[in-house]
C-alpha cells in the first residue's frame, strides 16, 4: 500500500514537472523575438518546444537572422557549462565517464 502511494506520488510530480517545460502556443506569443529565436537558432531540433517556436516566428514574420550571434553565443555558454559540470563530476569521481570515454 505505501509503495503504490509512493509510486503514484512521484507519477504525479513528474507529470507535473514535465508539462511545465512544454510552451504553449499561448506562452510563445507573449514571448520576444529574440527569445523565440534564440531558442530555435541555439536548441536542438528533437526539443519538445521548436514546433512552438517555428510556429510563432512564422505567424510574426520572423527570420531570425538579427539573432544569428546571440544564438552562437548562448550555444558556446551552454558547452562551456556542460565542460565545467564534467570537470567537477571527474573532480568528484575520478571514474565518471567523460564524453571522450563513450
Amino acid at each position: 500500500m505505501r509503495n503504490s502511494i509512493i509510486s503514484s506520488l512521484v507519477i504525479i510530480v513528474s507529470v507535473l514537472s514535465l508539462s511545465a517545460c512544454v510552451m504553449t502556443p499561448e506562452r510563445a506569443v507573449g514571448m520576444s523575438t529574440m527569445e523565440l529565436c534564440v531558442g530555435y537558432l541555439s536548441l536542438p531540433t528533437m526539443n519538445i518546444n521548436q514546433g512552438t517556436r517555428a510556429q510563432e516566428l512564422a505567424r510574426r514574420g520572423e527570420d531570425c537572422s538579427a539573432y544569428t550571434g546571440a544564438a552562437e553565443a548562448r550555444r558556446e555558454s551552454d558547452r562551456e557549462f556542460d565542460r565545467k559540470l564534467e570537470n567537477l563530476q571527474h573532480s568528484l569521481n575520478p571514474h565518471f565517464p567523460s564524453e571522450l570515454d563513450i
